[in-house]
């Protein structure tokens, strides 16, 4: 097995103690699952004051490892956004950026929202937008209680056909296949989706194709084993495996040139 995880994290949450939460723990466990790269956000840029200094730190710890790739984290209600996007991509040579407009309090259907969208385009990098870091119904009292709704990034992914979107940590339902299936610049990640009870990570890929989804596991937020287990139960065909495994992740993380 050879996977590419799209959806992992380095650093401290507060609301609960992590396993595996540093560069040489995580990569460790991922190699266990046959993760062979990753690419990984500092969780301490949700609640920096100045989200920048998450992506020095970030650069920081993965300075010199072959293993992980480093996501950008970006708060657009924050001066001065636009140029440390820029350092991430161009100095630090991050190659995504993850939006979390819940917890920089900008409204996910906004103006700051299609901003730094925008600007991740033409910059070339692909865009990360979880619907939930952690499941609201076992939040603690301190963590955000809501969710960024699919249909807000999937909106978001029609306003910008130019701007590569990958939703994460995101529930897709047969109600959303029709809708998401036109939007070619719209991915879909692994680790939410369900395969033995409803089947719907099967229609998922037999709707959009296998070259829009990802996969993901989450880690260290959630074990790597249920990700690989989902893909090992779901009858993919090997091309279709080996897609989703990691050759979709290559071609995303791929800079595009820049507008």
């Amino acid at each position: 097995m050879n996977f590419f995880d799209i959806n992992t994290a380095l650093g401290h949450w507060p609301f609960q103690q992590l396993p595996y939460e540093t560069v040489d723990a995580l990569e460790e466990r991922l190699k266990k699952y046959g993760v062979t790269g990753a690419l990984a956000v500092n969780t301490h840029g949700l609640f920096y004051r100045d989200v920048h200094n998450a992506n020095i730190e970030l650069a920081q710890w993965i300075s010199g490892n072959k293993f992980f790739i480093g996501c950008a984290s970006i708060n657009p209600a924050y001066p001065q956004w636009e140029k440390d996007l820029r350092i991430c991509v161009e100095d630090f040579g991050f190659r995504a950026v993850r939006l979390t407009p819940l917890y920089h309090n900008y409204d996910p259907d906004g103006e700051l929202m299609d901003e730094a969208v925008s600007a991740a385009e033409a910059l070339g990098i692909a865009v990360l937008i979880p619907q939930r870091i952690m499941d609201v119904r076992q939040r603690h009292h301190m963590d955000v209680g809501n969710i960024v709704l699919p249909q807000t990034v999937f909106a978001i992914a029609r306003r910008h056909p130019g701007c590569r979107i990958v939703c994460t940590e995101t529930l897709i339902v047969d109600e959303d296949l029709p809708v998401i299936e036109p939007l070619k610049n719209l991915y879909v990640e692994t680790s939410r989706q369900l395969t033995c009870f409803t089947g719907i990570f099967r229609r998922i890929v037999d709707t959009i194709g296998a070259e829009r989804v990802i996969f993901g596991s989450g880690a260290p937020f959630k074990e790597v084993l249920p990700s690989v287990i989902k893909m090992m139960d779901t009858g993919f065909s090997p091309d279709e495996f080996n897609k989703i495994a990691s050759e979709n992740a290559a071609k995303l993380l791929e800079r595009k040139n820049v507008l």
